[in-house]
């Protein structure tokens, strides 16, 4: 089995206040799609289904499904997605050249004022067991791991990277539309 942990934080400043940043932040679809390698499955309330996918070594599709939840404290203005544990994890599998397997996904957002802007101090951390691709069976396990290991935490820099651009950028036209209604 192939066991990979992926951890990463990042500090940046929004440009809002802290209020208007949590409510920016509390929309699951839009935290989704601000994850690169990241898709949305499907939603339900505050719950979700979503999918870790990328191509590794140019050859190898990795798929990690998690469920979440989102859960935000007011009083420490602490944004929670967690994981959700009402359906039925996906079963893993492999191929030749691809692996699947249900994962655990985790982030926390610290929303701190600065002046008229937000701090945001940001964590996420994946964590799944995947059954090796069939095509790396003759590879020994902690060359495997230590290869995974090196990978996940470069795609987990990508993806925090990508998330603090990307949920910026989206931050205007967000606004003009809340101002809109």
């Amino acid at each position: 089995m192939i066991e990979i942990s992926g951890y990463t934080e990042r500090d940046f400043v929004f440009p809002a206040d802290p209020t208007t940043t949590l409510a920016y932040y509390d929309d699951l679809d839009r935290i989704v799609k601000c994850l690169s390698h990241i898709n949305l499955v499907d939603r339900q309330e505050n719950e979700a289904r979503i999918f870790y996918n990328t191509k590794e070594l140019g050859a190898y599709q990795v798929y990690i499904y998690c469920d979440l939840e989102t859960r935000v404290d007011h009083d420490t203005n602490i944004l929670h997605v967690q994981p959700a544990h009402t359906r039925k994890p996906i079963k893993e599998k492999n191929s030749w050249n691809s692996t699947t397997c249900h994962g655990v996904f985790r982030s926390e957002s610290h929303f701190k004022p600065y002046g008229d802007h937000t701090r945001v101090a940001y964590q996420v951390k994946l964590f799944a067991t995947l059954p090796p691709p069939k095509g790396l069976m003759l590879v020994p396990g902690p060359i495997i791991n230590r290869i995974a290991e090196n990978i996940m935490n470069s795609r987990m820099d990508e993806i925090i990277d990508g998330f603090v651009e990307k949920s910026i950028a989206y931050f205007p036209a967000w606004r003009a539309q809340q101002e809109k209604a």
